[in-house]
């Protein structure tokens, strides 16, 4: 029986490894996973692109069976009585020492430099003290966050809860906003600390005494084009979101002056204004502002913001 799931665990691995390698349309970028710059960005482009169909699973498929057959990877070996790991191309998992199907999951997204395994470690204990599934990619943008959950059930061999619960870290928060804002039916929980700027829940903005498109990645005016959807207000509000910001994380000159007009410079602003815009959808939100932190997040906060995960999932 252990065979079979290791030859099943590998089958599913160079599935996802070729679509992480041959990816196609999977690598086409997308606003919203756009790496947050460390110095001086006042001039960020915000040009966008429109999402293209994924490759057809049948045919990376076939191409993860032939290489099966000639032993290009090994799968990994589970230890008995200890959390599990899958280590794929572009994304780490740890499936704990004791499941309980339907199992929750906590994806865990990473800030501009970092890296999915290493960013899951502050976060191993405690997944696996509360049987949850921790996934941790590596610079995902939305469609590709969105293929690594369609494939976990195969990738882990597990009947997975249908919703999930997101952290994300100052560019990874970036991403998981705006993927909660994409797909918001696929997720349960949303705990974002320290995003440089923010999509706001919102078609139009007030300039000049007149209604004007909000414009993604600014608003959701243009969704329906750029991603094949409209922003599905009646989901997005059903999920409960945390929002954490330093209240010394305000220089002006780490985020994008794009923008300034719609959330004000600096992260504790811009936090404070999604956080707004939130309220406005009618969405449940907690907003913590951390005295004396800057960028960097504190144990403190973390913690906090996973017991808030934990009073969701």
């Amino acid at each position: 029986m252990r065979r079979r799931l290791v030859a099943a665990f590998a089958i599913v691995a160079l599935i996802l490894l070729f679509a992480r390698l041959d990816p196609g349309p999977l690598a086409a970028p997308v606003v919203g996973a756009r790496p947050e710059p460390a110095v001086a960005p006042r001039a960020m482009s915000t040009s966008t692109t429109p999402m293209m169909p994924a490759p057809s699973t049948e045919a990376i498929a076939e191409r993860a069976h032939a290489a099966v057959s000639r032993g290009e990877i090994s799968s990994p070996t589970p230890t008995p009585g200890q959390p599990r790991e899958l280590v794929f191309d572009d994304y780490y998992v740890q499936i704990p020492a004791e499941v309980r199907e339907p199992a929750r999951v906590l994806v865990v997204l990473h800030g501009m430099g970092g890296e999915g395994k290493s960013f899951a470690a502050a976060f191993k204990a405690h997944c696996n003290s509360k049987h949850w599934v921790l996934v941790a990619p590596t610079f995902p943008h939305i469609e590709r966050l969105r293929a690594i959950l369609q494939g976990l059930p195969a990738a882990t061999g597990l009947q997975l809860a249908p919703r999930v619960a997101l952290y994300g870290y100052s560019r990874g928060a970036q991403t998981a906003h705006r993927f909660a804002l994409v797909y918001p039916e696929e997720v349960r929980a949303l705990a974002v600390l320290s995003a440089g700027s923010y999509t706001l829940p919102e078609d139009s903005f007030p300039a000049e005494g007149a209604a004007r498109p909000l414009l993604w990645p600014f608003g959701t005016a243009n969704m329906a084009g750029l991603f094949g959807r409209s922003l599905d207000r009646k989901a997005f509000s059903a999920i409960r979101f945390w929002v954490g910001v330093g209240a010394a994380d305000n220089d002006p000159n780490e985020t994008a002056a794009a923008w300034d007009p719609y959330e004000g410079a600096g992260r504790a602003r811009r936090a404070a204004a999604y956080v707004r815009a939130l309220e406005g959808q009618g969405a449940g939100v907690q907003f913590r502002v951390e005295p004396n932190m800057g960028h960097g997040p504190t144990d403190t906060v973390r913690a906090a913001a996973l017991d808030f995960i934990a009073n969701q999932l």
